[in-house]
């Protein structure tokens, strides 16, 4: 047990240890501060220090990009499409690292050995989700992703394509008769 001097003055007595993050300089390992009270003094010296705080990200993207793209990578996964790197990483598993349309190679997003600058490559697994449920589908390469994305998930639409295309094929097939 270990008393933030922080939750002295709010009347909380001593936490668990394991609510301290570690500082190796300290003599008992730990910061002076509870993770909840540091937490708060960093979003208020950050809100008081818009500049440095600024100033701060930018030199550690700078020094640590592919950790940083794969932060944000993990947070975009978790944010937009409500999924951890690890449910990610077992779809794709489950996959066998091809996309579930074309079986196409996929490459992980994850990969820390693909290039993070610009946009990915067309072959990087994308999350395949409905847009009125939320629900991850799977993973799908860049192609197939934006393909059925152009039919906002029809089936009825896509269905007509497929019709379309089989049609065409025998009318193509066929001479044309007024050659």
């Amino acid at each position: 047990m270990k008393q933030c001097p922080n939750c002295v003055k709010l009347g909380l007595g001593p936490k668990p240890e394991s609510e301290f993050n570690k500082r190796a300089k300290a003599p008992d390992g730990l910061q002076r501060l509870c993770r909840a009270c540091s937490y708060d003094a960093n979003a208020a010296w950050a809100k008081a220090n818009p500049v440095k705080h600024a100033a701060r990200g930018a030199r550690y993207r700078s020094r640590n990009p592919i950790t940083h793209r794969q932060a944000a990578t993990r947070n975009r996964l978790k944010k937009t499409y409500g999924i951890t790197a690890d449910q990610y990483l077992r779809l794709f598993e489950k996959q066998n690292g091809k996309c579930a349309l074309c079986e196409l190679a996929l490459i992980n997003l994850l990969d820390s050995e693909r290039d993070f600058t610009g946009q990915p490559d067309n072959n990087v697994a994308r999350v395949d989700h409905c847009h009125e449920t939320g629900r991850v589908r799977g993973l799908l390469c860049f192609g197939c992703n934006v393909g059925l994305g152009k039919f906002k998930d029809d089936t009825k639409l896509l269905l007509k394509a497929v019709r379309y295309l089989d049609e065409s094929r025998t009318v193509l097939a066929q001479p044309n008769a007024e050659r």
